[in-house]
């Protein structure tokens, strides 16, 4: 468990362990049970460093000093959690997101156990993406 290490999947995804793929499936957009394909390059133009070339392997946000007591000991938990996210034998999960609550059973409605032998994982990953949903469409509307 991530715990509050993080506030958000895109603060510790997408990382050069676990690179931002080409192409998403499911698709952040749709049910988890889908097979409906996502590009990887939508989120390009709304990642911060989409003009560089590192958004597939740059979390999205960075931690802020606000939010923590001691920004270098978050950055380093962070970093040591990314690793762990990037292992097939590693299901990290972090307080508080919501995106995966159409994914997997929340207390006290089931548990959280047996999850290697389901696609709970996979499709997990990627679902924070779907908070950028309306971004994505607005620009790729404009031609983005």
């Amino acid at each position: 468990m991530g715990g509050d290490a993080a506030h958000h999947g895109g603060a510790f995804r997408p990382t050069s362990h676990l690179p931002l793929p080409e192409s998403i499936t499911p698709s952040p957009f749709e049910a988890p049970a889908s097979r409906g394909v996502c590009p990887g390059a939508f989120f390009e133009p709304v990642h911060p460093l989409a003009s560089s070339g590192d958004y597939r392997t740059t979390p999205f946000y960075e931690l802020s000093p606000i939010m923590n007591v001691v920004l270098l000991d978050a950055i380093a938990t962070v970093s040591k959690m990314q690793l762990f996210d990037a292992s097939p034998d590693v299901f990290v999960i972090i307080a508080h997101d919501a995106s995966l609550l159409d994914v997997v059973p929340f207390f006290p409605k089931g548990e959280l156990t047996g999850w290697s032998d389901t696609e709970d994982k996979a499709v997990s990953t990627w679902r924070f993406l779907r908070d950028f949903g309306n971004a994505v469409e607005v620009l790729r509307a404009k031609g983005n």
